[in-house]
């Protein structure tokens, strides 16, 4: 049976600021696929904890889906720790970076340096467009196991999972797996 584990990120998850609704949401989708939810693991907002999660999560599963941790700011570190975790570099997507200024250009304003971040693509990473805000979210298969990222904002992350990972995993699991 195809296992994944659903890896939440934020230091708001642990101290009681909110809850992982996001989990919820994702195991809901990822049931009618005959994928089992191994494991929920929360971490807070920092690389070691995030990489020691991360690779926990692929040495059980076949998938590990993060959320959270793909914003701008300085506690948004998911792509560095799944970076260092993979042995990977961070690579500006020309792409992702002209979509951000087409975002903020539309809204009229002005956008922050800090966004640039949300541009970089780990090295071999396939970008999830980002529809309805201003983080893209990331698939890529290493050492045997897909790793997806996907914004922890639970409006983001519901879009990129129904209409991009759900799909994007149901091609890619065969019936045998299943």
């Amino acid at each position: 049976m195809f296992r994944c584990t659903l890896l939440a990120v934020g230091d708001e998850l642990l101290d009681g600021r909110g809850s992982d609704t996001n989990s919820d949401y994702i195991t809901e989708k990822l049931q009618p696929l005959g994928i089992s939810v191994a494991m929920r693991i929360i971490v807070g907002d920092d690389v070691g904890r995030i990489s020691e999660a991360l690779e926990l999560a692929m040495g059980v599963s076949h998938a590990v889906v993060i959320t959270g941790g793909l914003g701008p700011t300085e506690d948004d570190l998911t792509r560095e720790a799944v970076a260092k975790t993979l042995g990977l570099r961070l690579l500006r997507d020309a792409q992702l970076e002209e979509n951000l200024r087409g975002f903020f250009s539309a809204m009229g304003r002005d956008m922050s340096p800090t966004n640039l971040k949300q541009a970089d693509l780990l090295k071999g990473a396939m970008p999830i467009r980002a529809r309805l805000g201003t983080a893209p979210g990331q698939w890529l298969e290493k050492d045997g196991c897909i790793v997806i990222m996907v914004p922890g904002v639970p409006r983001e992350m519901r879009d990129m999972i129904a209409g991009d990972v759900v799909p994007l995993l149901a091609e890619r699991i065969s019936p045998g797996e299943r």
